[in-house]
């Protein structure tokens, strides 16, 4: 089976991203490992070569603030200005022990470089009860957090979970959190989440963290685990249409 390269640099792209449009990408996890505190069965990256709670212990292959706000200075200077300064990359941006630090100093590179463009997080949502990166997050643009289902059985079969991370720890920092959106992935087969009773249980958590949007989407690249489909367009449409009508919660599919 045929993964994504591991970024190979703290800055990529600009890509054209489905969500956000122009986005440079900043990568604070390793450029040789995937670190995670998931192992999501539909990772576009493989298997988490890393799966663990904290990137503590791993600060030998983890960028530091100050390189990753010269790396940001230096491709600010040579890209066209993209819309969104986006902290994603090769796993669990949150998980660097620096991370609040980073978003600091990130902001800063922004405002004095190229102050037109927002900043955003791709996060798993696994550090989100912590009141310091809730902090960090909160000081975004756009904070877009994962919640692929609505039951703990099911999250921790989707998501597959590092000892330490908990899925109502997960729903109690969401709820904290302010302004924010959620971003989820509906897979068929193996651990599926787009059945009628999955649903139901998705819904029912949205509508308890009480986000600003839900963005839906399903899988269009090689996945971490066989077995993994993809859900039709159509069926994405009902399960947005049943967040908007039941949670209260505006739906987009991607």
């Amino acid at each position: 089976m045929s993964f994504l390269e591991l970024q190979k640099t703290i800055i990529y792209g600009p890509i054209a991203s489905r969500r956000l449009g122009p986005s440079l990408g900043i990568n604070v996890s390793s450029t040789v490992a995937n670190i995670c505190s998931f192992d999501c069965i539909y990772c576009q990256y493989g298997p988490t070569t890393y799966h663990v709670a904290s990137s503590r212990g791993f600060d030998h292959m983890l960028p530091s603030t100050a390189d990753v706000a010269q790396a940001l200075r230096d491709a600010l200077g040579s890209v066209p200005p993209p819309d969104y300064i986006t902290f994603s990359g090769n796993g669990e941006p949150t998980l660097h022990p620096e991370f609040p630090a980073m978003v600091e100093a990130v902001r800063g590179v922004r405002d004095e470089i190229c102050p037109a463009a927002k900043l955003a997080v791709l996060s798993n949502s696994s550090t989100v009860d912590r009141p310091e990166i809730r902090a960090a997050l909160a000081s975004l643009d756009a904070a877009i957090m994962k919640l692929d289902a609505g039951s703990p059985q099911l999250f921790a079969a989707i998501n597959v979970l590092a000892p330490g991370v908990s899925f109502d720890d997960i729903l109690e920092g969401l709820a904290a959190l302010d302004d924010f959106t959620v971003q989820s992935c509906f897979v068929a087969g193996n651990a599926g989440n787009a059945d009628d009773a999955a649903v139901a249980d998705y819904v029912g958590a949205v509508a308890a963290v009480k986000p600003s949007a839900v963005q839906i989407y399903t899988t269009d690249r090689p996945v971490a685990r066989s077995g993994v489909q993809m859900v039709p367009r159509e069926r994405l449409a009902a399960i947005a249409r049943r967040v908007c009508e039941e949670a209260g919660v505006p739906a987009d599919i991607y």
